[in-house]
Order: C-alpha cells, then structure tokens, then sequence
C-alpha cells in the first residue's frame, strides 16, 4: 500500500443522486485546490471550471437570477425535455482532469445514480460507471455526495449505489468517502441524511457483507 502523498496521479470517482450537485462540488474542489484565499479567486479574471454549471439565485424582491459557468458541453445537459419534466444532467461518464502542485488529478463524473429517466436508464448508467472505472487501475477516493436535507435513500437509489460498491474491489471500499451537500441549513453537519444512511450501511453489510466505514477518520485512505 502505498500513501496518496507519494502518487503523482489520483483518480477520483464522484458519485451521487441526481441533484446532488456533484458538477458544482467538483468545481469547488478545483477552486479550492487552485487558489490559497478566497481574495486569490475574486481577483481572478474568472473561476476555474471543469464542468459547466447552471443554477438560479433569488434576491430579496424574489427575482431568479440565471447563473452558467463554463463552456457549453453536450455531456451536460439539464432542465425540461422529451424524458418529462427535470432530468439528470450528466448524460454519460467523462474524466476531467487537472493539474495541481505538479500531481494530475483525474475526477471520473458519472450520472446521477437514481436517474430521473427511471430503472432501465439507471442499470444503463451503472454499466456505463463501471465500465468508465475498469479503464483505471487505482481509486484514491470514492466520493459519495448526499444531501444534508434528504431525509429518506429512495429504494432505486440503494439498489444502484449497492450494485456499485458490490462490483468495486475490496480495498477500494477503503477509499470510500461521504460528502455532504447543502449543508448551511444543518450548520455544515450532515443533519437530516445521516440517519438514512447510517440505517443503509447497517443493512447493506447485514445482506451483501459489504462493510463501509462511516467516520470523520479519512487517514486511511490508500490506494491498492
């Protein structure tokens, strides 16, 4: 085994449901990676952004503001369509890669897990995850996004996340890591989502053997 700070390449897995906001949580991580101090990144000519990002802001006379960052990408896509009404906006997986401190790090997006689109979409996006993940000898982490205000894992979304982790490696479910998501109502704590998911992973190793630490101690990560 071999520590993450004597790789000059980590590969990153970021999943989650659809809504998360994993393409907005990744490019914060670019941010944070990139500039010391928040004064660095206003003084910027502009964010950095792996992946375009929409979302709407509302100001205190209730008018919604459209945001986007970043460049146009087919990949992305979400808002109405054919499939009725809002739907998953990562249309395949795609690994964005940048360069920090002279070590590459390769971020393995996928579509949400719990897809919108209903169950046939989903075991076509769980193939398509694995598939992607085959193609990279080593995990570092496996990011697994949930919203603090979610107060239930729908069943479609058990199901694939526990197809995921039964098809990854052994030593990867070392590397896994759950991130917390709309956290300001919770006071930044993972509030309502922790019951949930602490009832599936108790579930998830009494049925598929499958134990997942649940813990702030992420030292532990390595890679095989």
């Amino acid at each position: 085994m071999e520590s993450l700070t004597m790789s000059s390449t980590f590969n990153i897995l970021v999943l989650g449901q659809s809504g998360t906001g994993k393409s907005t949580w990744i490019n914060g991580i670019v941010n944070y990676l990139t500039f010391e101090t928040f004064d660095d990144a206003l003084k910027a000519d502009e964010p950095m952004c792996l992946i375009p990002s929409k979302f709407t802001l509302t100001d205190d006379d209730f008018h919604q503001i459209q945001v986007s960052v970043g460049k146009e990408d087919k990949n992305e896509f979400g808002g109405e369509g054919d499939r009725g009404g809002a739907f998953s906006s990562t249309l395949d997986p795609k690994v964005y890669s940048f360069k920090n401190n002279g070590q590459t790090i390769n971020v393995i997006d996928v579509p949400g897990i719990g897809d919108t689109a209903g169950t046939e979409q989903d075991e076509t996006n769980t193939k398509k995850i694995l598939d992607t993940v085959a193609l990279f000898k080593d995990l570092h982490a496996i990011c697994i996004l949930l919203k603090s205000t979610d107060t239930r894992m729908t069943t479609e979304y058990r199901y694939c996340l526990s197809e995921l982790l039964m098809h990854l490696h052994k030593n990867a479910l070392d590397n896994v890591v759950f991130v917390f998501t709309n956290t300001r109502g919770s006071d930044y704590k993972p509030g309502n989502a922790l019951t949930p998911l602490t009832a599936y992973l108790k579930d998830l190793e009494n049925t598929k053997g499958i134990k997942v630490e649940l813990s702030r101690d992420v030292s532990h990560l390595l890679y095989r």
